[in-house]
């Protein structure tokens, strides 16, 4: 349709609607093909960056690869020039040079490698960041010339395009580098000082550019919609603390150095003063400010975290009332475990720079959340501990007369019925990881009168702190804990700060008071399950054996108090260990007597303490890493046409280091664990099965697991060891105390641990038992006979001692029991379970004075008349070996 020609003078013709409407449409989807153009590539910019982050880990890993062959390749060649070698020692030298240099060659062109592929993702994602940038301008412009609001914001071009930091990486040595400077519109960098100096720029510089970004986070800025295409403008909007505590926190995760995230956290000052002068704020804004403020902190090391508590107290006034919000994001923090320990810093800065007020105000908070937290994990943990005493108990009686895969089924029926409990625990464990941080920084300060407790008498937050750390004997009896502690120990193997520093230093002090043997007992156990863990990643990692050398001597340096030595006492068994892993012979018996020298035994256990149980567990590994090493003593030692065999190696470390059921329970739980990256490590030493199949087959040969009735038969399937073993190994606190194995004997016996008396609900404990039984897959019928708890648990043990007696198994005895379905039969044998004696130790008696021989008595009873009167034997078994003769003659047994 034309236009509609004038009918006066003016000159202007009349606007076509139908026109008008197409030009509209046609501008809003050009600016819609723009928008949609330029979101394309600004999540390729994205996904190309995502994919730098992996990059830069591959190629720090080839760095550490290439370091670690550095170093074993200089020891070589040091042990080489070593005089006073025979021949044949020269040749070995000689072989180990060759082999560590051609390693060392090898680990370089990897490094090399991975460093190429690291700068060409780096260059395609600055390219990529720069064609987002100029499509979301173009996007901006549409936009504009469609009148409506640009889709970016300057914060997100700024965000997309690439920073100086990044440009510097991806072309630096590059030809390109000055062309596509122009390019990315960056200017140079600085002229270097002096010929050949690094043009990248210093830690300083690049934290007061990126500064700019927590400001400009803090202030937005809006586009001027007079030139949308660069010029900006400010405009004076409402501050935004909690965009600029994110921007910050996102700024130091990725810092690159303490160096430059301690110039950053000095250059923000002003921002952080006003981000504290936001925690007055009485609505939801100091919340969100001070959970952001929390994940920053949990990036940062201590001494970083006080910076940024100085800053943010330096904006919060003296006579401050601080926001709900405030404290309602203090409390989330503490939960959630992020950037707990901020609180105490900050309230530590306040107190100091003479703000009472606040400071006060944040311990009150802390104090009441640690408290309800502790309390709960505490009410939580109880709830469990019984019923891991329960299913202990199931499996030490019933389990050697099921395989180890219906044990595992048998546990996981009984953990089922109870995931909620279960559950709550580890949901009250994340809390108490957030709780502890907290503690351990109160704990730290030396006697600061802030935490004393001041408020109307209330006990102060140091008092909660200590009780707080008393949980630690629980916390790390969950996959939370070993978890949290993994990471910690992972810290100390870096050589940075850790949560552990605290802890052990604490242990040894007298503010845990009798609880601290306790708590030390079950770090103890945890901490080194974390160090085997560390050393194995490093290995896996390419760092070999020398890599894990410098985790066992990071990791035990720190922990001297948790393994009850001394500083000293350390550094001799480092000694030890380092023998071990260079596979000398007889080094595992030097630790072993270093051991019994320097840890003492926990009176009337049957093992040995949990740090001898775990230093010699650690020892078994440390020679395992040896093993590797087919030029060590040990390896020679082992060798034979096949190669090395793990399961023989295993067996050797263990009789040489006396190892004892906890130890073997100690192994087996941390490889199980970390089964993937010790088949990493260890498979090739096990051409057939599995790592954690072969450790078991060397503990269950060596003779420290033979020496009594109550560990034999530590099965190579490795299905048994008094049962409460495989029970504690399933799960993590099956026993008294956290990380102690006794020997299995405690659950074995029964003896004192009967956990169903009369006030208990006898009921529920029988449907335990009846999940129990059929998630191991015994038949219907004789779980009937067996739904007692105690008659389950006295049934088992029956059947293990039965079983030497009969020269069989307690599972071919089982099989058989279902076997039987004549009720008088199955009433005959649980009259013999019932009747069997047994001795002080709670064990059946084994032998009589006529062993085989029994007595019988017969009983009438009944009314008066022939008719009325009935019989009634009674059969006296003096012995186990009466039973077997008695259960014979019964037909159930052959």
């Amino acid at each position: 349709m034309g236009a509609i020609a004038p009918t006066s003078g003016t000159g202007f013709s009349k606007v076509d609607p139908a026109e008008a409407q197409r030009k509209a449409e046609a501008a809003r989807q050009k600016a819609e093909a723009a928008r949609l153009a330029a979101e394309a590539k600004r999540k390729a910019a994205a996904k190309a960056r995502d994919s730098v982050v992996q990059a830069q880990r591959d190629a720090n890993a080839a760095r550490q690869q290439k370091a670690a062959a550095n170093t074993v390749a200089t020891d070589a060649r040091k042990a080489a020039r070593k005089p006073g070698q025979t021949p044949e020692e020269s040749k070995r030298s000689k072989e180990h040079v060759d082999t560590a240099e051609t390693k060392r060659q090898e680990a370089t062109q990897k490094s090399k490698g991975a460093d190429k592929r690291l700068q060409d993702k780096e260059e395609k994602a600055a390219l990529s960041a720069k064609s987002a940038e100029e499509a979301m301008r173009k996007a901006n412009a549409a936009a504009v010339a469609e009148c409506k609001t640009p889709p970016y914001s300057q914060k997100d071009l700024d965000a997309t395009r690439p920073t100086k930091r990044e440009f510097d990486s991806a072309f630096e040595g590059t030809s390109r580098k000055a062309e596509l400077e122009k390019v990315l519109g960056l200017t140079p960098p600085p002229a270097a000082a002096k010929p050949g100096a690094s043009s990248a720029v210093s830690p300083e510089e690049a934290a007061k550019e990126d500064a700019k970004k927590v400001g400009q986070a803090l202030l937005p800025h809006r586009i001027d919609p007079k030139n949308p295409m660069g010029s900006v403008m400010n405009f004076p909007l409402k501050t935004q603390p909690d965009a600029a505590a994110k921007e910050l926190g996102e700024l130091l995760k990725n810092g690159e150095s303490p160096e430059y995230r301690k110039a950053l956290l000095e250059a923000v000052k002003p921002e952080l003063q006003h981000i504290g002068g936001a925690l007055e704020d009485t609505g939801s804004l100091g919340k969100e400010t001070v959970t952001a403020l929390g994940k920053t902190a949990s990036t940062l090391r201590p001494e970083e975290q006080r910076l940024l508590a100085e800053g943010l107290a330096a904006g919060v006034d003296a006579d401050a009332r601080l926001g709900t919000g405030t404290h309602a994001g203090l409390r989330e923090n503490i939960q959630k475990g992020e950037g707990a320990a901020l609180s105490v810093h900050l309230a530590t800065a306040l107190e100091r720079s003479g703000k009472t007020r606040p400071a006060e105000a944040l311990t009150q908070t802390a104090r009441e959340e640690v408290k309800a937290i502790r309390e709960d994990f505490a009410e939580k943990s109880k709830k469990v501990e019984e019923l891991n005493g329960q299913v202990a108990r199931l499996v030490a009686g019933f389990g050697p007369a099921l395989t180890e895969q219906e044990q595992t089924n048998a546990i996981n029926a009984f953990k089922d019925r109870h995931k909620e409990e279960y559950g709550a625990l580890e949901d009250s464990a994340k809390q108490l990881k957030g709780a502890v941080e907290v503690s351990n920084e109160v704990l730290g300060q030396k006697g600061s009168t802030l935490f004393a407790g001041k408020n109307g008498g209330l006990p102060g937050l140091e008092q909660e702190a200590v009780a707080a750390m008393k949980q630690l004997k629980g916390f790390v009896g969950t996959d939370t804990g070993q978890k949290f502690i993994d990471e910690e120990v992972e810290k100390q193997s870096k050589g940075e700060p850790s949560f552990l520093d605290g802890v052990a230093e604490l242990v040894a002090g007298p503010k845990l008071g009798k609880d601290a043997n306790d708590i030390a007992k079950g770090l103890t156990t945890a901490v080194s399950k974390g160090l085997v863990s560390a050393a194995l990643q490093e290995a896996a990692n390419g760092g070999g054996s020398a890599g894990a050398r410098r985790v066992f001597d990071n990791v035990l340096s720190k922990n001297p108090a948790l393994f009850g030595v001394t500083a000293e006492d350390v550094n001799i068994l480092k000694g030890h260990f380092n023998d071990l892993m260079d596979g000398k012979e007889n080094a595992g018996q030097a630790l072993d007597t270093a051991i019994r020298k320097l840890v003492v035994d926990v009176p009337g256990t049957t093992g040995s303490s949990s740090a001898a149980a775990a230093l010699r567990g650690l020892g078994v590994v440390a020679g395992l890493f040896a093993v590797t090493n087919s030029g060590t003593e040990i390896a020679k030692k082992l060798k034979d046409d096949q190669g090395v065999n793990l399961a023989d190696a295993t067996k050797l470390l263990g009789d040489s280091l006396s190892a004892t059921a906890d130890t073997g329970l100690f192994l087996l739980d941390v490889f199980k664990r970390g089964a993937p990256t010790a088949n990493a490590v260890f498979g090739k030493l096990n051409p057939v099965g599995g790592v954690l199949g072969a450790i078991g087959d060397g503990l269950a040969a060596a003779n420290a697991f033979q020496e009594g009735e109550t560990l034999e038969g530590f099965a190579k399937s490795a299905s048994a060891a008094g049962g409460a073993l495989l029970a504690a190994a399933a799960l993590s606190q099956a026993v008294p105390v956290a990380g102690q194995v006794v020997g299995g004997i405690l659950f074995a016996a029964g003896a004192g641990l009967s956990l169903w008396n009369d006030s208990q609900k006898r009921q529920e404990k029988q449907e335990d038992t009846r999940a129990f039984l059929k998630g191991a897959g015994i038949s219907s019928h004789l779980s009937k006979w067996l739904g007692d708890p105690d008659t389950a648990v006295q049934t088992g043990r029956f059947l293990d001692q039965l079983a030497v007696q009969l020269h069989t198994t307690p599972y071919a005895l089982r099989k058989q029991l279902e076997s039987v379905e004549d009720p008088k039969k199955l009433d005959a044998f649980f009259y013999a379970v019932e009747k069997t004696p047994s001795d002080d130790s709670e064990r059946f008696v084994t032998q009589d004075a006529t062993p085989g021989q029994f007595r019988t008595q017969g009983f009438s009873a009944g009314g008066h008349g022939t008719g009325q009167v009935y019989s009634v034997s009674e059969y006296y078994l003096e012995s186990l070996a009466d039973a077997a003769a008695y259960l014979r003659s019964n037909g159930i047994f052959a």
